[in-house]
């Protein structure tokens, strides 16, 4: 049966009809469903071609039925990996969007009587201070909501604590004041979206604070969490596709990464005239930061292509470049002796400290 198949696909090469398939599987398929059924169709027109081989096809000298042979396995090995191609780009090339939850971090806090943070002994004010600080790394709306109870003592009235949410540059972006009971009490700090990320060495802060005397008996503990947006996003790459000439090149602008800190994820896809699908021509990608400095740089073969190295790469945007603002770019030049055509830039964002 396969050698069939084999000899069939040598008549549709001998045709020229293989390349006509292929474009159409290329074409026509929008799901692996569809790329599986057009396979399907190419392969049982090759066992039909198979059919048409008369026994004068099969007289050949020992010489030439080794060749035929060869022939025949380099073109199913091809075919196959074309359509390999062609089914791993409908998993591959289109960008997910990830949306995570808000992430939390929580730390503990006490301030007061046998705490690490009691009040001085032989002060004239009873205030005991402690700072909390979390790391993060993207600018969007901060929560921070503080658990707090008392120890409870004979003669202890209910007494009055203060919390503040501190930005990374130490501006207070929020603050509040509570009673604290034997009870467990919340209190919610909220900072508007568009602040400031706080990477290490630069991170938010909760700071709690109590000026009562009866902190100097009893103490005040609980649990900060401290919640944000951390989602994935797809980069805004300015434009679609293009086709790129040898000896071209082109400026792409990235509109969503400015002014944050976390990692870019950056993939391209084209096609290359006068070379087959499974094969692509080398083309160099630029990522350059908003004053034009060079962030990251790659000559590869398109991320579609089969060989190695494949045109994707990772950045990592450092606590330096998200202290500064404006639009990143990518230069695409193609360098090569070949046209490209269908260039296609996708990437993503994930925010992170480094």
């Amino acid at each position: 049966m396969f050698e069939q198949v084999k000899k069939g696909i040598r008549l549709i090469l001998a045709q020229d009809r293989l390349n006509g398939a292929t474009a159409a599987l290329s074409s026509q398929c929008n799901s692996p469903l569809d790329l599986i059924l057009a396979s399907t169709q190419l392969m049982n027109r090759a066992l039909e071609n198979s059919s048409e081989i008369t026994p004068a096809d099969r007289v050949h000298s020992k010489g030439e039925s080794m060749k035929s042979k060869f022939n025949s396995k380099v073109v199913a090995v091809k075919m196959i990996a074309m359509l390999f191609v062609l089914s791993s780009s409908f998993f591959v090339s289109a960008p997910v969007t990830v949306k995570a939850a808000p992430v939390s971090v929580n730390r503990t806090f006490g301030i007061g009587s046998g705490t690490s943070h009691e009040v001085p002994s032989g002060g004239s004010v009873s205030l005991a201070i402690e700072t909390v600080e979390f790391q993060v790394p993207v600018r969007s709306a901060i929560t921070a909501t503080i658990q707090h109870k008392r120890t409870l003592a004979s003669g202890i009235q209910d007494f009055t604590i203060h919390f503040d949410l501190l930005d990374p540059s130490g501006a207070v972006a929020a603050t509040k004041s509570a009673v604290t009971t034997g009870a467990t009490t919340s209190t919610t700090l909220t900072a508007p979206i568009n602040s400031l990320p706080g990477c290490n060495p630069k991170p938010w802060k909760v700071r709690v604070r109590g000026i009562s005397p009866e902190l100097r008996t009893v103490s005040v503990t609980g649990n900060i969490s401290l919640s944000f947006e951390a989602s994935t996003l797809n980069l805004n790459v300015e434009g679609d596709l293009i086709d790129l000439n040898k000896g071209n090149e082109v400026t792409k602008t990235i509109f969503n990464v400015d002014s944050r800190c976390g990692v870019v994820v950056i993939k391209a896809t084209w096609d290359t005239d006068g070379i087959p699908g499974v094969d692509s021509a080398k083309l160099t990608f630029n990522l350059r930061r908003h004053n034009g400095s060079l962030a990251r740089s790659l000559t590869a073969n398109a991320f579609n292509a089969l060989q190695n190295p494949k045109m994707t790469f990772s950045y990592t945007l450092t606590e330096a470049d998200g202290e500064q603002s404006g639009d990143w770019k990518l230069e695409i030049l193609n360098n090569s002796d070949f046209n490209t055509k269908k260039v296609k830039v996708t990437g993503t964002y994930a925010p992170g400290c480094n």
